[in-house]
């Protein structure tokens, strides 16, 4: 197969990714529990590298593949074999993938073959002289390399011929000691490098095809198929506002027209968000790796866990996220976990625990980093940040306040760096990019005993259902999740303290916001009985939000904006509306956030009168 084609050698790409990812998460998986199915699994995994390999004759990697499935059947300790097949898996990569392996420029590795056929009377015993290999050499696997025809089984003419794979480091002393089990004239020793491949066909066991149960997509195909969709929610949306321009007759047989495409674009949508959506899993398992060589690297002792592994998620946002979780994970390992000695002084189990989950919450997903480690230590943070007159001395802040300053640029109380996560300067990634995909980051910590950050983010970044509303002239969308119920305010629903506005409902005190103040819109309705007010929740606080009315309740395209801008930080985007008008979607957590931020945090809490 001509792997210089650019489909083949696509496919090949994914292929081989695929069977090393699934590799490695058994290799770790066997490390921790050793059982038969994941022995089995190990094996099946090293055969089909070698296949794949040699399908496109990549004959050093398929060699060295099967050398390595060899040592697996053969070799009692597997365990002493993980970290080398690991290692080998991860030299392999796209980038090298295609080129030769580097020769060894003394390579050890030799092809031991004896061979009976020159004589009838020569005899071994295959166990003590498997024994002898063991010890004499490394012993990376054995097989037959002939065996004679069933008729030509004739004692007079009985032959076998056997070949082991050994490693060895003096050749000359090797060869001198196995004459002590059998004599020279029997056995030959070649170099691997030396040798030719020696193989006879053996029949093949009948092969069942069955139907294809899933195909492999390319995801720009499905981005663009996404934005195809999004052009056709659009137009559904400015089909609606042709509706007045028909004759009465004609006006109920468009509207259920235009019921029937919206039916189909629901169906349609849904379709493709579930084709996109994907495990967590599917990523997760990478983080194995990485707590096993970084908590080796720094000679801590780690248990790590994965939970909800079968929660789905937009892959084009588990693939933005992968690096923020791993610099999350890396900070935990060594800024969180404490050596086993601390531990054991602080009456801790001596191994660590790091825990990362997937669930979802409100319609959104949440993606928490757990460790049980020595926690954020606030007073520090306070001592940094005042050091560096970053706030002034007589100012209170929050304990949320204070955690939000170690997703500054370069912001540690570290005095040295690491090399393993550095002097803070991956968290700030982690906060960028995280806004970026429209979430947000909680963290709850406890000094001594634990810290969790939470990633919130949407299902998808590209289309949600909105409530469209009117403030003034202008147009907003709002999240129809975040909306908990909308109201005509009467006397008894409105209470004023210190000139701050509650909505009083259902026995709860909602603090009222008037939007038209915050985005400065002229001729908006003001007097709050006559305007219409929305319960929102965001950040767990629920607030009113004073509008001149609803528009709609539709699907609308989110449209990315410049967050340069100070007022765009208030919305995740913009979409433009079935009659061509432009409207901003509000984000109810900044708009809650921009408020606190203005000194207006008080009235943002739920009172209790």
């Amino acid at each position: 197969m001509d792997i210089n084609k650019s489909e083949f050698r696509e496919i090949f790409i994914e292929e081989v990714k695929e069977i090393k990812n699934k590799l490695e998460v058994d290799l770790i998986s066997y490390e921790k529990k050793q059982n038969e199915e994941l022995e089995k699994n190990i094996k099946r995994y090293l055969h089909t590298l070698k296949g794949d390999f040699l399908t496109y004759n990549m004959k050093d990697k398929s060699e060295l593949f099967h050398s390595l499935e060899q040592r697996w059947l053969n070799e009692a300790d597997k365990l002493s074999l993980i970290s080398e097949i690991l290692e080998v898996v991860e030299n392999i990569n796209e980038d090298n993938l295609f080129q030769p392996l580097a020769e060894k420029s003394e390579p050890n590795v030799f092809e031991l073959i004896v061979d009976f056929k020159n004589s009838t009377s020569a005899s071994m015993d295959l166990e003590e002289f498997n024994q002898a290999l063991s010890m004499l050499s490394k012993l990376k696997g054995q097989e037959f390399l002939y065996i004679p025809d069933f008729n030509d089984l004739e004692p007079e003419s009985l032959s076998i011929k056997l070949s082991f794979l050994i490693e060895i480091s003096d050749r000359a002393e090797f060869e001198k000691n196995i004459e002590n089990y059998l004599p020279s004239k029997y056995f030959e020793l070649k170099a691997v490098g030396e040798k030719e491949a020696e193989s006879q066909k053996k029949p093949q066991a009948d092969v069942e095809f069955k139907g294809l149960e899933s195909i492999k997509v390319k995801t720009k195909r499905l981005d663009s198929l996404l934005g195809n969709i999004g052009e056709l929610i659009s137009t559904h949306s400015s089909l609606k506002f042709f509706k007045n321009e028909l004759s009465q007759d004609r006006q109920d047989d468009f509207e259920e027209l235009v019921g029937q495409l919206q039916k189909v674009i629901k169906k349609l949508q849904t379709d493709i968000f579930s084709i996109r959506m994907l495990p967590v899993n599917a990523m997760f398992f990478q983080f194995e790796r990485l707590v096993r060589n970084v908590s080796r690297n720094l000679g801590k002792k780690v248990d790590f866990e994965i939970r909800g592994e079968k929660t789905e998620i937009d892959k084009s946002i588990l693939e933005k996220l992968m690096d923020p979780i791993s610099h999350m994970i890396r900070n935990s390992i060594d800024h969180g976990i404490e050596d086993h000695e601390e531990r054991k002084n602080k009456g801790k189990s001596e191994k660590g625990k790091i825990s990362i989950s997937a669930y979802y919450e409100e319609g959104e997903v949440v993606i928490e980093v757990y460790d049980d480690g020595k926690g954020i230590d606030t007073e520090k943070i306070l001592q940094k940040i005042k050091k560096e007159n970053l706030v002034e001395d007589w100012q209170i802040l929050s304990e949320e306040e204070l955690f939000s300053y170690i997703f500054s640029m370069g912001f540690s109380t570290k005095e040295e760096a690491t090399e393993v996560s550095g002097r803070g300067v991956g968290l700030d990634i982690v906060s960028k990019q995280v806004q970026d995909l429209s979430g947000r980051i909680e963290i709850k910590s406890e000094k001594d005993k634990y810290t969790s950050i939470k990633l919130i983010m949407p299902l998808t970044i590209s289309i949600l259902d909105g409530l469209t509303v009117k403030v003034g002239s202008y147009m907003y969308v709002l999240p129809i999740l975040s909306v908990s119920e909308t109201m005509q305010l009467e006397s008894e629903n409105l209470l004023l303290s210190h000139k701050d506005e509650y909505v009083v409902h259902r026995g709860e005190h909602y603090p009222l916001v008037r939007l038209h103040e915050i985005f400065n819109v002229e001729n908006a309705v003001e007097d709050p009985f006559k305007a219409i007010t929305v319960i929102v929740q965001a950040a767990g606080i629920e607030f009113g939000i004073l509008i001149d009315e609803i528009v709609d309740i539709e699907q609308v395209v989110i449209k990315k904006m410049d967050l340069s801008y100070e007022q765009a930080r208030k919305f995740i985007g913009a979409t433009i509306l079935g009659n061509g008008d432009i409207a901003f979607i509000m984000d109810p957590r900044k708009l809650y956030e921009y408020l606190v931020e203005q000194g207006k945090g008080g009235a943002l809490c739920k009172m209790n009168f």
